[in-house]
């Protein structure tokens, strides 16, 4: 508490030293988010018009309230939650109680056109960034593969529509530094280009006390350029590439006591970390004419990464892997938009993908002086079709019908190769070839919207599913395959602004019905397992709510509510986990934020100050299918202090402000004859400064 009353009282001298004086209080503003267009609609929706839960977070949104990295989106956006489990390689996303812990997700994640495919890519820096949007439920017809949850659109700042230098700057305790710079020009009128870089360097916040020095440091940068021709007004060629690497440090995992709630101090004997390397690349090529927009999008992303991990997490040199992968991924979508009325739409699509893996894993157990060594090579290739009509205005003004449909076709095939050694000498050997597997999948939609006003419902019924595919850790050979789980996706919603659009809200209600569900299991031998042994209901609900700025003050709140259980998962003879919780997503997420804004008098050089405090709270979460890992629901408090410069903004602020424990993981390990639980704290207290400047 002594660094916030010092932080508070730093800002108190500061603003005083300015002469910082408030003029007449701000006049009242409306909100107005409905014509808004939603971006990861290809069939060119509007906010208001789009039969789903929606969340949209402007550049703007993203700057004010510090958003960094993708996890860093948790709980501002209601439903959705991405776990903090020790590396950028270890976090999966939740939306409606629905992820996926390891292989595919189960939520779809599109970077500037870029398929993200893998769990693996999900977690890296924000910046440079123009939009993110949510789209939840199953966006199965536009989308396919592995968006049952739902989608995670991000797109950059373009030089088509802004101009400019800008330049950020951050430092912040625990040895948090980091800058970001992009420059977008627009020199001709056919020709736009822009490149932006960023840079990361963080101490850590944990420390492994058996080594004396931090254990989760980060080291990251990161480069992003563009280039848009518009040779007219009808054609336009854009090409989007995108790098970073890492560097970081990780898995703060310790062992914890639950009737004390006490974590023991970090203790590893060896040093634990993720590097990653990833790229990616987007030609987009668009067509526009009276009636009709053609797209075509071909894609590329490739990464190289190493994991290495303490696996038994004590000061004994026990346990030690190693893992090392590569993805190759290639993905082409054309897709062609028809409008010949203001009441009828047509949105006809083709899709295809080939994604390459080639993976290394060594299991050292190094007391017994035994290891095992793992090489697979896996490769999936898909097609689809797909095509979605709407119409306006049926059989009443304001009642409109969307109706969709996709063919979704996969071939998977694995190459696994297995060595067990003892003393460095050969035992085992295996290699085989599974597969190839073959699925076909179709994913119908069907939505009816009225609106009358500035209120628009809703009600959708959609169909959604996740790829089966090969667990690369098995028990028995029937546990190498693993089959497709799919989903029904009931959602009623309603959209409206209030009070002469001072007020705008957004209530969905919404029922999951899925099967086949693919569950996940540790494996004694090492690393974990996806197996088809569950039926799962979901039901909840989203309220969203946003005021006009009111004399200067605006808020903005958010409530999810995901009511997940069981309906079968009968794991043994003795075990059935029918009506439990379904771990790792929180049943509440709760985002509430109030700011105030501030005229400054003239004969001040600070033009604005801009004052807002956050509250954000998430529980309860369970870590296991039993229900007996659990955090309950916990509480974070932000805050952040904004001055409006002359062609600068600083930003001071300040997260966890209450240091609020919690812990961002928990699990459990058989350990010789006894099982014992570890846990990852959360982040602490930690104190910064932002500067941005725009030229």
């Amino acid at each position: 508490m002594v660094k916030i009353y010092k932080f508070i009282f730093s800002v108190a001298l500061m603003l005083q030293s300015l002469g910082v004086y408030a003029s007449e209080p701000l006049p009242t503003d409306t909100v107005e988010l409905h014509d808004v267009l939603i971006e990861a609609s290809k069939a060119g929706f509007k906010f208001k018009r789009l039969p789903a839960s929606v969340s949209v977070l402007t550049s703007e949104e993203i700057l004010r309230t510090g958003l960094q990295s993708v996890p860093s989106l948790s709980l501002v956006m209601p439903n959705l939650f991405m776990g903090d489990y020790g590396s950028k390689l270890t976090s999966p996303v939740y939306v409606r109680g629905i992820g996926s812990r390891i292989n595919a997700p189960s939520v779809g994640l599109y970077v500037d056109h870029v398929p993200y495919y893998e769990k693996a890519v999900m977690n890296f820096d924000l910046y440079d960034i123009n939009r993110i949007e949510l789209l939840r439920g199953p966006q199965g017809t536009e989308y396919g593969r592995n968006t049952m949850g739902g989608i995670i659109n991000i797109r950059t700042k373009s030089p088509v529509d802004y101009q400019g230098l800008d330049l950020r700057l951050q430092t912040a305790t625990y040895g948090d530094h980091s800058a970001s710079v992009g420059y977008y020009a627009r020199p001709l009128e056919t020709f736009a280009y822009s490149l932006s870089g960023h840079a990361v360097h963080r101490d850590g916040f944990f420390r492994n006390e058996h080594l004396g020095k931090p254990i989760d440091r980060m080291k990251s940068y990161g480069l992003r350029n563009r280039l848009n021709y518009l040779p007219n007004h009808k054609i336009s060629l854009e090409n989007i590439f995108s790098l970073e690497h890492s560097d970081q440090g990780g898995y703060p995992y310790t062992q914890y006591d639950a009737k004390t709630q006490k974590l023991s101090p970090i203790a590893h004997s060896d040093e634990s970390g993720y590097e990653r390397m990833m790229l990616s690349d987007a030609l987009v090529l668009k067509y526009r004419d009276a009636g009709k927009e053609l797209i075509s999008t071909t894609s590329y992303q490739f990464f190289r990464d190493r994991q290495y991990i303490d696996q038994d997490f004590s000061p004994i040199r026990a346990v030690y892997v190693e893992q090392r992968q590569k993805q190759h991924l290639v993905a082409q979508d054309i897709s062609l938009r028809l409008n010949p009325s203001e009441r009828f739409s047509l949105l006809m699509g083709l899709n295809g993908f080939y994604q390459y893996f080639d993976m290394d894993v060594k299991v050292d157990r190094i007391a017994q002086k035994v290891a095992d060594i793992k090489h697979n090579k896996h490769s999936i290739a898909g097609g689809a079709l797909y095509l979605q009509a709407s119409a306006r205005d049926l059989w009443l003004s304001g009642l409109s019908l969307t109706a969709g449909l996709r063919l979704d076709a996969e071939r998977d095939a694995l190459d696994f190769r297995h060595q067990a050694e003892v003393a460095g000498k050969p035992i085992i050997k295996a290699d085989e070839r599974f597969g190839p597997l073959s699925s076909v999948e179709l994913l119908p939609k069907l939505a009816l919207s009225y609106q009358i006003g500035n209120h628009t419902a809703y009600a959708t019924a959609a169909r959604g599913y996740k790829t089966g595919g090969f667990n690369t850790s098995f028990e028995t050979m029937e546990d190498i395959t693993f089959d497709p789980e799919q989903s029904w996706n009931y959602e009623v919603g309603l959209k409206s602004s209030w009070l002469g659009k001072r007020i705008f809200s957004e209530l969905s209600l919404f029922f999951i019905d899925w099967s086949n569900q693919q569950i996940y299991r540790s494996v004694s031998v090492g690393g974990a397992m996806l197996v088809n042994a569950g039926h799962s209901r979901s039901r909840g609900l989203e309220l969203s709510l946003r005021t006009a700025p009111f004399y200067g003050f605006e808020l903005i709140g958010a409530y999810g509510l995901t009511d997940a259980k069981f309906i079968e998962n009968r794991r043994d003879a003795k075990t059935d986990h029918k009506d439990k919780r379904l771990p790792y997503a929180p049943e509440n997420t709760v985002s509430l934020e109030l700011r105030k804004a501030i005229d400054i008098a003239q004969t001040s050089w600070v033009r604005a100050l801009h004052i807002s405090a956050q509250y954000k709270g998430a529980g309860k979460i369970y870590y296991d299918e039993a229900n007996t890992l659990v955090q309950n629901y916990y509480s974070l408090l932000s805050a952040r202090l904004s001055l409006e410069l002359p062609f600068a903004r600083l930003d001071l602020w300040g997260e966890n402000l209450t240091n609020t424990h919690y812990l961002a993981h928990y699990f459990a390990l058989q350990m010789s004859k006894t099982r014992q639980s570890f846990a990852q704290a959360g982040r602490p207290l930690q104190l910064g400064a932002t500067l941005h400047f725009s030229l």
